[in-house]
């Protein structure tokens, strides 16, 4: 399953965006396109929880 979230250009530099998307390559595989990512995932809780995790670990950049 692949679900999609939105990303704030506002808030969020690319760069701090490829390098988090880089660092959680081991840990999922993460599409990034015009400041969305999609996480694939066997299902949505998985997805929700990658995506949590991806965004503390952004906002710890």
């Amino acid at each position: 399953m692949q679900k999609k979230y939105e990303i704030s250009s506002e808030i969020y530099s690319n760069d701090s965006v490829q390098e988090s998307i880089k660092d959680f390559s081991d840990v999922a595989k993460i599409d990034y396109k015009d400041w969305a990512i999609s996480i694939s995932a066997e299902n949505s809780e998985e997805s929700d929880e990658i995506f949590r995790e991806f965004m503390n670990y952004l906002l710890s950049i």
